[in-house]
């Protein structure tokens, strides 16, 4: 009966952390931050996420950035370091690299794959 209780609140824990990363991306975020959040200590909530994510908190708050850029760099008429800072980067270089690390190119060329596509459909 204990452990399922156990995991019931670690569940409870890591959902309500995901949704709360989710809803904040947008602003500079810590660990600690989404921890204090969810009346945990960072170390177990860094625990949770590796745990039953297999990521670690930056992995998953970058993840949830880059998708939300992704769908941003299809509007070209959007500047790339508005893009950035609208998604939770502090700076467009390191944006623009951690871009390549999780998608494999750069912002740009992103956008431009994207264009070269839509003109074929």
């Amino acid at each position: 009966m204990r452990l399922k209780k156990g995991a019931e609140a670690n569940s409870y824990v890591l959902k309500n952390a995901l949704i709360f990363m989710t809803e904040s991306y947008t602003r500079k975020l810590s660990l600690s931050d989404v921890a204090q959040h969810c009346y945990v200590s960072s170390w177990h909530l860094s625990k949770l996420l590796n745990q039953y994510t297999g990521r670690g908190f930056f992995e998953i708050i970058n993840r949830i950035r880059l998708d939300r850029a992704m769908e941003l760099l299809e509007d070209n008429g959007r500047k790339i370091q508005d893009i950035s800072e609208e998604v939770g980067f502090q700076d467009v270089a390191h944006f623009s690299r951690i871009f390549k690390s999780y998608v494999g190119c750069l912002p740009k060329e992103y956008r431009n794959s994207k264009d070269v596509r839509n003109q074929h459909i």
